[in-house]
């Protein structure tokens, strides 16, 4: 599915959910094991976790209108990102300035189509990345193909 419709669904199921402190992160169509999923991200804009009864009035809102929306067969999958999530607009990279991301690029850049390091700024549409291996790199947005946080999980012991 086109990353227009997508951004279109996305915009109109937020205007669908009642409570305002939900938003809707992203939307992919995917398609696993001959199924296509409709998925739907949620994350609370004050922090809060996002639990399954707000995911399931989520999904309810969604799935009166997602038919009339989107051709074919699917299934409706709403959740939270997870722990490790995509990144995809500006919001979602000042929010993980100085948290170590992974990032992939269409083509290289200084070698390189995969980075990871600390995510030292976003402006301009470009991520200003301190990659592990080579330092200091500028990568324009338009160049990503994926993006996403790095949880930490030694910080768990």
């Amino acid at each position: 599915m086109e990353e227009s419709k997508l951004e279109y669904l996305e915009k109109t199921f937020q205007d669908l959910i009642e409570d305002k402190n939900i938003i809707i992160l992203y939307v992919d169509y995917d398609k696993e094991g001959g199924y296509n999923y409709l998925r739907v991200y949620l994350e609370k804009i004050d922090g809060t976790r996002v639990s399954l009864d707000d995911c399931e009035k989520v999904s309810v809102k969604i799935d009166e209108i997602a038919n009339d929306l989107v051709s074919g067969s699917f299934m409706l999958e709403v959740s939270s990102p997870g722990i490790e999530r995509k990144l995809k607009k500006e919001r979602d990279y000042l929010k993980y300035i100085n948290d170590v991301v992974e990032i992939k690029t269409r083509s290289n850049i200084e070698s390189k189509k995969k980075f990871k390091g600390k995510l030292l700024d976003f402006k301009d549409n470009t991520i200003y990345i301190l990659d592990e291996e080579i330092g200091e790199v500028k990568i324009a947005i338009e160049k990503v193909i994926q993006a996403k946080n790095v949880f930490d999980f030694s910080s768990l012991i």
